[in-house]
Parts: C-alpha cells; sequence; structure tokens
C-alpha cells in the first residue's frame, strides 16, 4: 500500500479508520468496531407482581408503575393467583421483575426465625421508629436471594393485617439486570412521597372511583412528581 508523502502512516490509517475501511492491496476491508453486548432486560417491559386478593397492592403495584412510565420505562402489573407462589419468590425465576412489599411481612416470609429473633430484639432494646426500620430493613437485604435487591425503604406502612409484629414499612424488591440506576431512583422518588395517611386515601379513592389508575394518577400530578 502507498501513502502520499508527506504524511505519517498512523495518519493515514486513522483517516481511513475514521471512514470506516482501511484500503489494503486494492481492497477495502471493514474496520472492527468493538461494543458493549445489549442487556435485553434494561430494556424490556417490567412486570410488577402484585397480589390480587389485595387492593393495597394493587394501588402501590400502579403507584410504582406509573413512577416509572413518567421516567420513560415501560411496565405492566402482574396479578398472582391466590395460592400459588406470590410476589419475591417470583422474581429469581424472572416471571416478575418488581415487588412492591413490607418490610416486615416479607421477612417473616423468607426467613421467620429471623424475623421473631429481631421482634425480641426491637422489643428489649426499645428501639424508636426509625432504629427499628432500619434494622428490619438490613435484615431484608441479608435475606434476599443472589440477583434481587431492593431500593430505601419508605416511610408509609402497609400490609396492616400481617402477623410479622415487625414495622411494615413499604419496600420495592427488584430482579437486578432490570433496572438502571436513573429507574432506581424512580422508586425512591416515588418511595419517599407516600406517607401511611396518603396510602390509605389512596386506596379509599381508588375504591370510590372505580379505578386505582386514575387515583394513582391523581396523586402523582398533586404531587408534581415528572421526570425529564
Amino acid at each position: 500500500m502507498k501513502l502520499p508523502l508527506g504524511r505519517p502512516l498512523g495518519v493515514g490509517i486513522a483517516v481511513a479508520m475514521a471512514a470506516g475501511a482501511i484500503l489494503i492491496n486494492g481492497n477495502y476491508l471493514d474496520v472492527f468496531e468493538p461494543h458493549r453486548d445489549v442487556n435485553p432486560e434494561a430494556s424490556k417491559v417490567v412486570v410488577i407482581s402484585v397480589r390480587s386478593n389485595s387492593f393495597e397492592q394493587v394501588v402501590l403495584g400502579e403507584l410504582y408503575k406509573q413512577g416509572l412510565e413518567r421516567s420513560g420505562r415501560q411496565a405492566t402489573l402482574s396479578l398472582d393467583r391466590v395460592g400459588t407462589e406470590q410476589g419475591t419468590g417470583r422474581l429469581p425465576y424472572g416471571s416478575a421483575d418488581l415487588v412492591i412489599s413490607c418490610a416486615g411481612d416479607m421477612l417473616y416470609r423468607m426467613n421467620t426465625a429471623r424475623a421473631k429473633e429481631l421482634r425480641l430484639e426491637i422489643k428489649a432494646n426499645d428501639y424508636d421508629r426509625d432504629e427499628a426500620r432500619e434494622k428490619v430493613y438490613e435484615a431484608v437485604m441479608q435475606s434476599l436471594s443472589d440477583n434481587v435487591n431492593a431500593t430505601d425503604p419508605s416511610n408509609a406502612i402497609g400490609c396492616a393485617h400481617s402477623k410479622s409484629g415487625l414495622p411494615e414499612h413499604i419496600v420495592p424488591v427488584y430482579r437486578v439486570p432490570v433496572l438502571d440506576r436513573k429507574e432506581r431512583g424512580t422508586l425512591n422518588v416515588v418511595s419517599g412521597s407516600i406517607t401511611t395517611k396518603d396510602l390509605g386515601d389512596l386506596v379509599k379513592r381508588a375504591k370510590e372511583i372505580g379505578s386505582s389508575s386514575d387515583a394513582v394518577r391523581e396523586f402523582l400530578n398533586e404531587k408534581g412528581i415528572a421526570f425529564k
């Protein structure tokens, strides 16, 4: 291969590569450009598992669904059938991507022995509300399976009928490959926007108008929750 006089060899190749090919012996060869593997999990529709026999669960699922959609990520609700594997149990198998659970109830289901132990520890040490919340959240994080994680707990408390005897702060639990940092931040924003009273009012409003979707949309609009 001949290069014009006065043009360094490296510059000639750089110019040719910028054009997307190299000329060798009269033949153009495509330049190989390495690129990252695309993660299909990062663009799929996020499946949010909710219990079909809990109006509170449906409202919470809708709340985080619309939050994700406002940040540009498609999501859909998947109703668990009563008597089948529910919530966090679906995450390791990929049949759900996100579960909105209550910390104490979730820990009791995943690790009953630890839940009972922690209940005694909280009582013995007279932890305040924030300390108890963090202790339960820490225990939940330690009990999650591989490739499953949780965002920050909300101040809102749900699962009034739980038998765990532990603080029941709302906690979104997700499959690690599915959500990026921005989307995890979205879940934290939604969690931070709701109080226990808000949750009760949302459930009541959804029942009144017969639509959890409309009730949640009203709530998010009132809170001014939007993402660029």
